[in-house]
């Protein structure tokens, strides 16, 4: 890894960083839902996804439904960026690495065409998730250790159709 190299990863480690802990202020202010059902302790849509992220499965309508939102969230911050910061958070996902791999100097850096949602999708995987799975508090616990059965969970639909939600403003979040 070139010293170039090393400095764009920092610069988007600490973008996506940034990025994360915005999405999540976002869901900690929403007052829980009752996305996961009612009576479960939880105090706000944040703590509901932590939740949901342990205990549901991968490819689960509620498991979707959260990470639809996350998603919704980030790229709605991301916005929010200049063009070469976005650039450097998608060289470092799949896509990024691969179109790198393949150009070998031929292309500019002005000539990158990066993907919004590949970006939003990288900053979700790699560092909302993991904070939300190691993510725990008092009432978490308590509701783990309640046995609520997932399966009773219903993520009725996107947050971003309820009409007290709004997506985040990145020039004010």
């Amino acid at each position: 890894m070139t010293p170039s190299d090393r400095i764009t990863q920092k610069l988007a480690e600490r973008l996506c960083e940034s990025v994360a802990t915005r999405t999540i202020r976002v869901f900690q202010k929403v007052p829980a839902v009752g996305a996961i059902g009612d009576g479960h302790g939880l105090k706000s849509v944040w703590e509901e996804m932590c939740y949901v992220l342990r205990e549901v499965e991968n490819g689960n309508l509620v498991y979707d439904g959260c990470i639809s939102d996350l998603t919704q969230t980030a790229a709605a911050l991301l916005k929010g960026l200049e063009r070469h910061e976005k650039c450097a958070i998608w060289l470092q996902t799949d896509a990024g690495a691969e179109w790198e791999s393949e150009i070998e100097n031929e292309c500019a850096p002005d000539r990158l065409t990066y993907s919004d949602e590949e970006i939003a999708d990288h900053v979700v995987s790699k560092y909302i998730v993991r904070r939300g799975l190691d993510w725990t508090n008092e009432r978490i616990r308590r509701l783990e250790d309640s046995r609520y059965d997932p399966a009773d969970m219903k993520w009725e639909s996107s947050l971003f159709e309820n009409p007290e939600f709004r997506q985040p403003d990145p020039s004010r979040e």
